[in-house]
């Protein structure tokens, strides 16, 4: 596989676990839903996994209003739930263009890409 691929497959994983659409494309957002944004390279060694750190949205729809802020706190715990880590951080912001609500994590993934 290669590395979009897996970052594919972990997002159609992502979508089965929260029962939300999952997009790897900014240009699809259409909250509520789950962005997988663009992933730095933190370690790449040839022939070995690649280490990724993924930015990872929960989005609201606009304005950030108590209603939709109450919605990204009803989902906050399903939404870490589902990247199954034992521990995270996640920030409270707005995602643009749109200015959607948002919680933004990082996830680590390794991936072994086909040479």
């Amino acid at each position: 596989m290669t590395i979009s691929a897996d970052l594919d497959a972990w997002a159609a994983q992502l979508a089965t676990a929260t029962g939300l659409t999952v997009t790897r494309d900014p240009s699809t957002v259409n909250p509520p839903c789950v962005l997988v944004g663009m992933p730095s390279a933190t370690r790449i060694t040839v022939g070995e996994a690649v280490a990724l750190d993924v930015p990872v949205s929960l989005l609201a729809p606009a304005p950030g209003d108590k209603v939709n802020v109450d919605w990204l706190l009803d989902n906050l715990v399903a939404f870490t739930a589902a990247l199954d880590l034992s521990e995270l951080t996640v920030e409270a912001g707005t995602y643009a263009p749109g200015d959607f609500p948002a919680y933004t994590t990082t996830v680590q993934l390794h991936v072994t890409p086909e040479e």
